[in-house]
Parts: C-alpha cells; structure tokens; sequence
C-alpha cells in the first residue's frame, strides 16, 4: 500500500509532553518521508498562529488542518483553501451561554487566537507547562468584546474555567444547540465548532483536492477530536497514551508520543519487507 499524505494530530502526538517540542527521531521520519514525496499534513484543534513554532521544527509542512477542521491552510503561500466556520449570531449566543455559567473562553478566527482581556489575565491551564502557557498567551490578542470580531471568519470556542458544579448545566444547554460539534483534545478542554465540522471532514476535503485516495493516507490521533480522522482514513494509528474513544476509532494503536510511536509507524515504509 503507497503512502502519499501524513497527517498528524500535535499535542498527545507529534510533540513530546511538553507540548512544545518534536523529537530528533520524528522530525527525522517527517524529513525522509518529506524527500520521498510524501504530503506532510498537520491537523490541530490549534489556530495557525499557535502553531507556528512547531511548523519550524519540521523540514517541510504542506498544509494545516486548523481549529479542528475549520480551516484548510496551504502552508507555502499562507492561502486559505477551506473554510467551515462558525455563524456570528451562533458565537454570540455561545459565548453568552458560557459567561451564564461563569466561564470564559478563547476564540479562533483567520488563523488568529482572541480572548477577553479581563480572562487573558487570569487565564490558566494545571494541564500545560509554565512556558507553553508563556508562548500561547503571548500569541492571544486581547479584545474588550467579541463585537470586534463581527465581519471575521470564526473558526472555533475555547471553553474555560467554567467550576465543575457548572459544567453539567452547561453542556446540557449546549446540547440543544443543532448547529454545533464539541469535542475535547485534553482534560479540562471543551471545544465548540460549527456543525459537521470535524478533522476527519476537512482531511476528505483536502484529499479530494489533491487526488488522495483513503488507502493512501496515514492518520496519527490521541484524543476525542481526532476520532473521525482515525475512522476515515485507512491507515490510522491512535498513540499508545490515547483516550479510549480514538483507540477504538484508529486501525492500530502504536506507542505514546512520548516512545516515539508516531516514527515506528513512519520509518516501517522504507523499511525492508521481511
């Protein structure tokens, strides 16, 4: 079976726990893989912008999923081949749901992250290291109301610090909303996308574009919303540090992000058939 695309989920997969950095042995496998034609795709629940650190770490990106399928980026020329955002009136009947109960939130839109500066500066994460959270919240533009962002193109809700007493009135107001996915990349996260948005559908999209068969493509997930991408394409691995749900959606499970797992599973196309 030929292998003409990769595409990674980044936190939990391609980085190292630190959630900033790429290992020697991966970025070895990506660049080999990179020489022999093959498309390197990166397919994040992150916004361009945040993601542009780990992009230089790699010999070559040829595109980036972004904000969970929102949004298909020709990484080259920085155009936007694919878009399948959010509707402002639905961000801002959102965005008042969240504040109800007391929580605050991070938006996406064009390839940029915005957050209300009074939640800017208290905002924390237990789960990401002191310097990832230096970096992420220096690439967050702070705005006094999401009415700055009106005539932009949303891409994706961040939802956060909402108590643990609040989260399950929350989330079942959320569910009568019809024209929205939620998904979570880590513990603590809620993410909100427009309806039958997802990674798996943006990754289609971009093969069709390409001429990329299903068979022809290697998908490496850990968490909840990497599960269509796994289930679509046929060669899927879920880490060995994945949640239960993208275990079940991937072909294979190989080792934890952490042991280099993505690399095995790269490094077995040129090696010798036994």
């Amino acid at each position: 079976m030929s292998i003409k695309m990769i595409v990674t989920d980044l936190d939990g997969t391609l980085m190292g726990t630190d959630h900033l950095t790429i290992s020697q042995r991966n970025r070895e496998a990506f660049q080999k893989a990179s020489e022999q034609g093959i498309k390197i795709v990166i397919a994040s629940g992150r916004t361009l912008s945040i993601m542009g650190d780990v992009i230089k770490q790699l010999y070559k990106v040829d595109y980036a999923i972004v904000s969970n399928g929102a949004g298909i980026i020709d990484v080259s020329t920085k155009k936007e081949i694919y878009n399948n955002g959010l509707e402002y009136d639905t961000l801002k009947k959102l965005t008042g749901l969240i504040e109800k109960y007391g929580g605050g939130y991070e938006i996406y839109a064009e390839g940029e992250s915005y957050m209300l500066e009074d939640s800017l500066n208290h905002f924390v994460n237990p789960e990401l290291s002191d310097e990832f959270m230096r970096k992420l919240k220096k690439a967050i533009h702070p705005i006094q109301s999401v009415e700055e962002l009106k005539n932009l193109q949303i891409e994706k809700i961040n939802v956060l610090d909402v108590e643990e007493k609040e989260k399950e009135f929350l989330f079942l107001e959320l569910k009568d909303f019809n024209d929205i996915e939620m998904t979570s990349s880590m513990p603590g996260n809620l993410e909100i996308n427009g309806s039958g948005v997802h990674k798996g559908k943006a990754l289609q999209a971009l093969c069709e574009i390409l001429g990329i068969k299903d068979t022809e493509v290697m998908a490496f997930g850990d968490g909840g919303n990497d599960v269509e991408m796994l289930r679509w394409a046929k060669r899927s691995y879920a880490m060995g540090n994945a949640s239960y749900d993208a275990k079940e959606a991937a072909r294979f499970v190989t080792k934890t992000n952490g042991e280099d797992g993505l690399a095995i599973e790269i490094e077995k196309i040129w090696a010798p058939k036994e």
